[in-house]
């Protein structure tokens, strides 16, 4: 993750979290929100570390800790112009997303956003996605969160949790990197078949079959984001007279959105877009543990008009994908994945796949921080060199909820995917006989 970071390609994953608060709360709730956050700086071993130089091991880079940690270096406060409406909150948070995090501290930032429309108030966090990974970033910000909307207390993903909540699983003893390449490269030979076989069926397995694109170009520099959520309802009833599953329907609002943004810019590609989606790859005992995942990619079948054949292909090419992934051994799939992910770094080559869309869990319950109510959390993960257009989906089971991440001079008027989105899910919706 750190090598695939450039100045012009941040590799930082990122959260937002947008909170109402409590019907007793004054005009300076979100400041003494702030406050408190501030006041946490029993920081994580995790939120410590950064990278050094060394010419020891096998490895340029080792991990250093700081003993101290300033938390003015890595808390902010913004607060949105007037009317605080989705213009202002899209420009601060595409300023926000677009900077690299400084290696000479440890790699991450949170920023409290204040002044949005109704006195609601946001957390915008950012992690190094070599820290960090969705599914671990997830847990870590749910574990700061209450479920009593009584309690006032307020806790930060970065600090450290009590040692009786905190105690880490026992683990093996560590191997030697031979030894665990060794271990790689049998499970290799014993997958090569499945692989094999899996690289013939050209359109449920389209990996290396990616169309050129205006979204794989080489790009850079500043990002711009926007973020909306639907209901959960809406895609579920879609899912169930379909067939499929609620997330292949948001998968297949993103490729209608992707279709119709196309051709609005006559760029269409005769030929499917492809999409990258990161499968997690944890066993019971690594819940803990970070960026161990592999790369599903998928056929989104945007050359098709009638949006039920999409949803179909999309169904077909995300169970296929993900079946594949889970049947390989771990090490095979996580390896696997960083060939899909390292050829996007180079211009000289056609694109593995066309854009990124991240799907991240999150819990199901009510959730409150200080007795604010969260609303929404988003994702919003990195664009890759060569890639200048991603997507992220997180699901509540109230809500789902798309973030859009682009390049700013590469993608023109991102926003309008939101209103794609919309335009999508009613085809969806007209298609399934709703």
């Amino acid at each position: 993750m750190l090598k695939l970071e450039t100045s012009r390609h941040p590799m930082h994953i990122a959260s937002l979290q947008i909170f109402e608060p409590p019907a007793d709360a004054g005009d300076d709730f979100a400041e003494q929100i702030f406050a408190k956050m501030r006041a946490c700086t029993d920081v994580a071993t995790v939120f410590t570390g950064h990278p050094r130089q060394t010419r020891r091991g096998t490895s340029a880079v080792r991990w250093s800790h700081d003993t101290e940690i300033d938390l003015d270096d890595h808390l902010e406060m913004v607060w949105l112009a007037a009317p605080g409406g989705d213009s202002e909150f899209f420009r601060v948070l595409s300023g926000l997303h677009s900077g690299l995090l400084d290696r000479t501290r440890p790699l991450w930032r949170a920023t409290v956003i204040g002044g949005l429309e109704g006195g609601r108030f946001a957390v915008y966090t950012k992690t190094h996605h070599a820290l960090l990974d969705g599914v671990s970033g997830m847990r870590m910000l749910r574990e700061s969160l209450s479920t009593d909307p009584d309690d006032r207390e307020v806790r930060a993903s970065w600090a450290r949790q009590p040692a009786s909540q905190a105690a880490p699983a026992a683990r093996p003893a560590p191997r030697s990197g031979a030894s665990r390449a060794a271990d790689t490269a049998r499970a290799a030979r014993r997958s090569a078949s499945a692989i094999r076989a899996a690289l013939r069926e050209r359109e449920l397995f389209p990996v290396f079959r990616a169309p050129r694109t205006m979204f794989n170009a080489p790009a850079g520099g500043d990002r711009s984001v926007a973020v909306r959520s639907w209901p959960m309802a809406r895609i579920t009833d879609v899912a169930k007279a379909v067939g499929v599953s609620p997330n292949d329907v948001s998968v297949a609002m993103i490729s209608g959105a992707l279709r119709e943004y196309l051709i609005e810019c006559d760029a269409l590609p005769d030929t499917p877009m492809l999409g990258m989606l990161p499968v997690s790859m944890r066993t019971g005992t690594e819940a803990n543990e970070r960026n161990i995942f592999g790369s599903a990619v998928c056929n989104l079948g945007t050359h098709l008009e009638d949006p039920a054949q999409r949803l179909r292909v999309i169904n077909r090419s995300m169970d296929y994908n993900k079946r594949f992934i889970r049947s390989l051994p771990q090490q095979v799939a996580i390896h696997l994945a960083g060939l899909i992910c390292a050829p996007v770094g180079s211009g000289r080559i056609p694109p593995v796949f066309n854009v990124s869309i991240s799907q991240v869990p999150a819990p199901r319950e009510a959730l409150y921080r200080g007795g604010a109510r969260l609303l929404a959390t988003y994702a919003l993960a990195p664009t890759l060199s060569g890639q200048a257009l991603n997507f992220g989906l997180i699901s509540d089971g109230e809500n789902v909820t798309f973030s859009v991440v682009g390049n700013t001079a590469t993608v023109p008027g991102l926003e309008r995917f939101l209103d794609l989105f919309e335009t999508a899910l009613k085809d969806l919706e007209r298609a399934a006989g709703l």
